[in-house]
């Protein structure tokens, strides 16, 4: 509290100054509360897909080289979870590819859409494994 000339209490103008320098740093505060949030579900959106890949390409490669099929690329399909619901957010796609004569390259990619201060745009997660005969 600063005294000018023998009154108490606050001029208007230091008022005003405590509520822009309040503003100021809430807006800055907010900002960063914004930021963490996109990083935390772009994180968990990331972890998801990684496992999604992992589980896909599990399935996919167990039976072994001759149950991975031929080269191909095949179309992207919505990730079903048992209950028969789906992910809305998450496609997958394989890709398997004819290395050499007994080795084949498989690829197992996830997309989800993401949403950022730019607008929605798409992310990957891509698992490679290559299988011998």
């Amino acid at each position: 509290m600063i005294k000018l000339k023998g009154k108490k209490g606050i001029s208007l103008l230091e008022a005003m100054i405590s509520v822009v320098i309040l503003g100021v740093v809430a807006a800055i505060m907010l900002g960063i509360f914004q930021v963490s949030f996109n990083s935390i579900s772009d994180s968990s959106n990331t972890y998801l897909a990684t496992l999604i890949a992992q589980n896909k390409m599990e399935y996919d490669t167990e039976s072994g080289y001759a149950g991975v099929g031929g080269p191909s690329i095949g179309p992207w399909k919505p990730v079903s979870v048992p209950n028969g619901n789906q992910y809305a957010t998450f496609e997958w796609q394989q890709s398997v590819q004819q290395v050499n004569l007994d080795l084949k390259e498989v690829d197992i990619t996830v997309m989800w859409k993401q949403k950022g201060a730019a607008g929605t745009y798409r992310k990957y997660v891509i698992l490679s494994t290559r299988i011998a005969q």
